[in-house]
């Protein structure tokens, strides 16, 4: 064997010598390990079944807070509106335009504005115009308590719209288009980050979302508006358990640090209890202990001169403990 063997063989040498330190060491603490393990494996269960139902309950509280955010949107875009009906005239001049051209600019996410009358939009920021709107339409415009509803179609220019209505009551009113993702990113943000899959169905009219393909593979929650007629679909993906799981992880370690620490705690007073200054104070309560004398005779007398004292315990279930193990 050459000398250029020998580093190897040290190296390896050494690697093996700590392989076994270590596994005696495991060994030696094996023990200990398996109710640690056997807490955090628990712990770990019963969160995930926890996590679970709080889960479910998150996405019925995301739903209903989100459907009553796309309401309060549609309230406040409508408000507006019929604010700016009643500042127009009704002949689509020049200064009506601008005045529609205003509010668009100012607005983040109204593309377009056109005012109605008889059923037919008349005028928009862009120019006259002379749009037939749908009776179905109409009748839900009128049909409202507030005068407004929503719907999804096409606009003039064949692209897919989100259009918001208001109406002074009579036969006039006023609509907005949006985009339809920009309708939806009003609450997707929030649901990208808990990765939930999502879509927004307008009279039966869905806003496509990024995850739609797997709406019918997973477990759904729909949530529908009491004043408009849209709705919202939540279904539950693995990557969204995995968020939620993932975003408790801490709370789960902590929980399961706090319950090992406990059970360090019990243990180590239960090991007192049975060390031998526990057991010894127990057995002088119970008076365990037995007194001897043993007799000191002078040998040339003869005589009892004194006597040795000594102590034994008689424990009830190892018998008689000699001094050697109580006394020092």
């Amino acid at each position: 064997m050459g000398l250029d063997c020998w580093p190897e063989i040290l190296s390896m040498t050494r690697i093996t010598s700590i392989l076994n330190k270590v596994v005696k060491a495991v060994s030696t603490h094996f023990p200990h390990i398996i109710p640690i393990a056997g807490i955090f494996i628990a712990v770990f269960l019963v969160t995930a079944a926890t996590n679970h139902y709080q889960l479910r309950e998150h996405v019925i509280a995301d739903g209903k807070k989100s459907i009553a955010k796309l309401e309060q949107y549609i309230d406040n875009v409508a408000d507006g509106l019929q604010l700016l009906h009643d500042s127009v005239g009704k002949s689509c001049t020049f200064e009506d335009r601008l005045k529609l051209k205003e509010h668009v600019f100012n607005s983040h996410m109204i593309k377009e504005i056109g005012l109605y009358k008889n059923g037919t939009v008349y005028c928009t920021n862009e120019g006259p115009a002379n749009i037939h709107l749908f009776n179905s339409t109409l009748q839900r415009i009128a049909a409202s308590p507030k005068h407004i509803t929503v719907s999804l179609s096409r606009s003039q220019s064949r692209l897919s719209t989100f259009f918001i209505y208001a109406s002074d009551g009579k036969e006039s009113g006023i609509n907005a288009l949006l985009h339809p993702n920009q309708f939806l990113e009003l609450i997707s943000p929030a649901f990208d980050r808990r990765n939930y899959g999502y879509q927004i169905q307008v009279l039966h009219k869905v806003i496509q979302s990024h995850q739609e393909q797997q709406l019918r593979n997973n477990h759904l929650f729909e949530f529908s508006s009491d004043l408009y007629p849209f709705s919202l679909t939540i279904f539950l993906t693995p990557a969204t358990y995995k968020t939620h799981y993932l975003s408790h992880l801490g709370e789960t370690i902590l929980l399961a640090l706090v319950l090992s620490l406990i059970y360090f705690i019990v243990r180590y007073q239960a090991l007192a209890k049975l060390s031998v200054e526990y057991s010894l104070l127990h057995a002088i309560k119970q008076e365990q202990l037995e007194l001897y004398l043993q007799p000191i005779v002078d040998i040339h007398s003869r005589t009892l001169v004194g006597s040795e004292a000594l102590i034994r315990w008689n424990h009830p279930a190892q018998g008689q403990i000699s001094p050697e193990q109580f006394i020092p």
